[in-house]
């Protein structure tokens, strides 16, 4: 029994593939391990069948016979999507090509495309692919198999850092800034933000100073608590 209902489960659900999409918004080196859920992703996935004349989609739409070849759809929010398709006879293999739209400020990470397949009588195994480009791969797809991809996608650094000056505590950019009494200390402190997507390392605050230094072109060095800034992290100097 329990071998029959597995038999029908595949026959249900297969063939078919479903991609993973991942992102990494970090992108640091050898940090891919922090990649998210990619939601709301682009992905066309177009079936070949040449042992048949048609056949009829399943997912992501329900298409009997098949209008065309190629569908699209978009990943949903735990990043998944997934093509089915039933050819009109018993065949052996589809060959089945996913591309994906990368989204502006993402690459793809070409390396990390990889697919396996599982069959009534065979655990996961690794599907070997025929072809992998920039978002997109081509794989052949064996009769009664479930297949599962990844895509994985890499935010283009983009560091960006803020500083903001206070006097006695005070943003002192707007006219006519703090009144400080005369012969009154003054204390200078220097808020620095990571606002990029990559860590910051060797973070350093120097401040070109009033009289009498500054005549020699001089500037003096500001004690900060780190020289690495994490993304969004801050720091007083």
């Amino acid at each position: 029994l329990e071998d029959a209902l597995r038999e029908a489960a595949f026959q249900l659900c297969s063939p078919s593939v479903t991609i993973e999409k991942r992102v990494d918004l970090t992108p640091d080196p050898n940090s891919t391990a922090d990649a998210v859920p990619g939601g709301n992703w682009s992905i066309a996935g177009t079936v070949s069948v040449p042992a048949v004349p048609d056949f009829a989609w399943v997912l992501p739409v329900s298409e009997n016979p098949a209008a065309n070849d190629t569908k699209t759809t978009g990943t949903d929010a735990s990043g998944f999507a997934t093509f089915q398709w039933l050819p009109t006879a018993a065949v052996g293999t589809s060959t089945f090509t996913a591309t994906e739209t990368v989204q502006a400020g993402f690459r793809n990470d070409q390396t990390a495309t990889t697919c396996s397949y599982r069959t009534p009588d065979q655990s996961d195994t690794a599907l070997n692919l025929n072809t992998v480009g920039d978002g997109t791969f081509t794989a052949e797809i064996p009769a009664e198999s479930i297949v599962t991809c990844q895509f994985l996608n890499i935010a283009i650094p983009a560091p960006e850092i803020s500083l903001q000056k206070r006097t006695n505590g005070s943003d002192a950019d707007t006219v006519p800034g703090p009144t400080i009494a005369s012969g009154k200390p003054v204390s200078w402190t220097y808020d620095v933000t990571n606002l990029g997507n990559t860590v910051l390392n060797n973070v350093q605050v120097t401040d070109q100073v009033t009289l009498p230094i500054a005549a020699s072109g001089g500037t003096v060095s500001v004690q900060c608590p780190k020289s690495i800034l994490i993304q969004g992290e801050s720091m007083q100097c």
